[in-house]
């Protein structure tokens, strides 16, 4: 990815697809990005690059929801340190912006129920 915004989708575990906007993540040099003040789901993310195809494939590490990015996705955030243990190289959202808090813990528990991220384990 190297600095630049990549896409991806996770499948629930309903099957339903959530695409995703992912950002790298430099924190010795520019730490997280500044995100918006918008709510929606978020994915702490660990990129593997194919070098055959060129795209991105991306592990679940950590699922969160929010409603403001702006607030919680901060490098002090909860799950930040498992995360980063697990080798964390980007973060994923997906916006959702007329979502309640139950829209959004519906999806997340799809989506975790799928990908079983390690660091939600804990």
């Amino acid at each position: 990815m190297a600095g630049r915004t990549d896409y991806g989708t996770f499948i629930g575990k309903s099957g339903k697809p959530y695409p995703f906007t992912f950002y790298p993540l430099n924190i010795p040099l520019r730490g997280f990005p500044n995100f918006r003040n918008d709510p929606g789901i978020y994915v702490f993310a660990k990129e593997k690059h194919n070098n055959v195809t060129g795209r991105s494939d991306y592990d679940a590490l950590y699922i969160g929801q929010t409603k403001s990015f702006r607030d919680r996705l901060v490098q002090g955030h909860s799950h930040w340190e498992c995360a980063n243990r697990q080798g964390c190289n980007s973060i994923g959202i997906l916006v959702l912006p007329d979502s309640s808090r139950n829209d959004r813990e519906e999806i997340e528990n799809d989506i975790i129920g799928e990908e079983e991220p390690p660091c939600n384990k804990t």
